[in-house]
């Protein structure tokens, strides 16, 4: 099963030649592989997403991040930030896999935030934790 934000190409492709039926995951089954893997959140794949998909589904997901190298220069960093959040009208524009991409804040992840894109979340005054 290939991975990324739908609509994936792949897909898109099946489903003109072939009926698809994604199956939805279980709220205790998501519970269950959310406890042992807390990068997992619940999402959905909106009806309309691909051929003969008419109602949400509800999936497995993982939140995009950009992950650099810890030792990456605080002021790169810093400027790769500010570019994705002055562009990213221009990035939701180009796939609309990153159509709900967004700036809400740093969540919970496994990674820690580096300090260059703290600092521009800071100078935003977008929340991180």
């Amino acid at each position: 099963m290939p991975h990324g934000a739908p609509p994936l190409e792949a897909i898109s492709e099946l489903t003109g030649q072939n009926q698809i039926k994604i199956i939805p995951i279980e709220k205790e089954k998501f519970a269950e592989i959310n406890a042992k893997y807390p990068y997992y959140e619940e999402t959905v794949i909106p009806a309309g997403t691909y051929k003969g998909v008419d109602q949400d589904v509800p999936a497995l997901g993982i939140r995009d991040i950009l992950v650099v190298n810890a030792s990456m220069d605080e002021e790169t960093v810093y400027q790769i930030t500010k570019a994705l959040y002055e562009h990213i009208k221009d990035l939701q524009a180009v796939h609309p896999s990153v159509k709900n991409l967004s700036f809400d804040g740093y969540r919970a992840s496994l990674v820690p935030l580096h300090p260059g894109a703290k600092k521009f979340y800071d100078e935003m005054g977008i929340k991180t934790k």
